[in-house]
């Protein structure tokens, strides 16, 4: 029986972590289906309360605190015996070692890694895949941005660790750029499309909000019936905790009220939720939801804001019945583009516009910080009168994308010596 470990992911908090986990999961199974999966989570107790048991998946702690002082040092012991052969020794390990050791390859689904502007996390993207390699264990890094690589240490331990994998996947053209500044030889990265780009209806493994998520789609349809336009717009924390933090929410405020004044629905929702967090940033937009939801009070007239949790299904089962989409969440947007909805993009990322070229949409995606609000409405408007050719263009583009994505599935399936597809 295959086993098979992903990390870089989790099941609650953001829906993109999510999606991209749970479809690589998913596709992985429908090739090889009697496959085990041992989740790393950097979020085990989050993760729990929402996941809904499923045979041969099991959750495994990897948090911080975990990495540093069990697992990886446990994976230094356990990498000395397995290469003495000294198999029988594993036993006296705990499981999620004992599940790494035996592990066919390891996946590596985070978004983004190894980046100079977020150092503090440079720690845990090599303790996530280390072990792995101290077990001898294969690594693949799913698609993600990477890079730039001008901070020495940075630069150091990428060259150290991507040396070291099977293969990475960059998510655009920037990340390629990136990688080539690196001595890597020319066959240790390739590019890609994300993987949630393979994502289905029912991928997901957790527990939805499906009352409520029912009564939010209601009311959509019944503001459609009356041939008014319903906008979602997806904000992020994120954006809101950064040093521009308050000036990034005049924004959304400004262009809801502007919407608003164009008789126009708009739907606040979130892309990273942890409703038993209320006052909690991180991976969480609902704090940022509220807060605009205080800004408008009483003057909900034409505006829903989406206060619950949503898993990768209920964010795309929302996005499936709107409009059009304005968006500062990367999956979000991938989402949007996966069920051929128009989206704008107020990002703060060039990860946004790798993506946003492939279909041709460039256009249509703003650096917030190098943004004003005449800048930002233009483009929305602009997307507006132009929503059919938006919809054509990802037409014509999509399964060339998915095509892309897909390629990350073959490659771990050509490690695990299946070449079904």
């Amino acid at each position: 029986m295959k086993k098979i470990v992903i990390t870089g992911g989790s099941l609650n908090g953001n829906s993109g972590a999510e999606a991209m986990l749970v479809t690589t999961i998913q596709r992985l199974k429908e090739n090889i289906p009697n496959a085990e999966f041992g989740i790393f989570t950097p979020y085990p107790k989050d993760d729990r309360i929402v996941w809904q048991e499923v045979k041969d998946i099991y959750l495994l702690d990897s948090s911080p605190i975990k990495l540093a002082f069990v697992i990886f040092p446990l994976s230094i012991i356990g990498g000395v015996l397995k290469f003495f052969k000294l198999n029988f020794f594993r036993k006296v390990f705990p499981f999620p070692i004992r599940f790494l050791w035996e592990a066919s390859v390891l996946i590596d689904v985070a978004g983004v890694a190894f980046i100079d502007s977020r150092m503090k996390f440079l720690p845990f993207n090599v303790l996530s895949i280390y072990p792995a390699f101290l077990l001898k264990v294969p690594v693949i890094k799913f698609a993600q941005a990477v890079g730039p690589f001008n901070k020495k240490i940075n630069r150091l331990l990428a060259v150290h660790c991507f040396n070291k994998l099977e293969h990475l996947f960059a998510r655009g053209d920037k990340t390629m750029e990136h990688l080539q500044t690196l001595s890597l030889k020319d066959d240790k990265f390739s590019l890609a499309a994300d993987v949630a780009f393979c994502n289905k209806d029912g991928d997901s493994i957790t527990v939805e909000n499906y009352i409520k998520l029912e009564k939010t789609i209601q009311i959509v349809k019944s503001i459609k019936e009356t041939k008014k336009k319903v906008i979602g717009l997806c904000p992020s924390s994120v954006l809101a905790r950064s040093k521009n933090g308050e000036e990034y929410i005049e924004t959304i405020v400004g262009i809801i009220k502007e919407l608003i004044e164009k008789n126009v629905y708009v739907v606040v929702f979130p892309n990273a939720t942890k409703e038993h967090k209320p006052e909690l940033w991180r991976n969480n937009d609902l704090p940022l939801v509220s807060r605009l939801e205080e800004i408008f009070g009483q003057e909900t007239k034409d505006l829903t804001f989406v206060n619950y949790n949503l898993n990768a299904d209920g964010v795309k089962s929302l996005i499936n019945i709107l409009d059009s989409v304005i968006v500062s969440r990367f999956h979000a947007m991938v989402f949007a583009l996966s069920l051929k909805t128009p989206v704008f993009v107020l990002g703060w990322s060039h990860k946004y516009m790798e993506v946003m070229k492939q279909f041709s949409l460039q256009q249509y995606v703003v650096d917030f910080k190098n943004s004003n609000n005449k800048e930002v409405l233009a483009g929305i408007f602009e997307m507006f009168d132009n929503e059919k050719q938006i919809i054509q263009k990802i037409e014509q583009e999509l399964p060339k994308v998915r095509n892309q994505s897909y390629l990350q599935i073959k490659k771990a399936l050509s490690i695990l010596g299946n070449t079904k597809s």
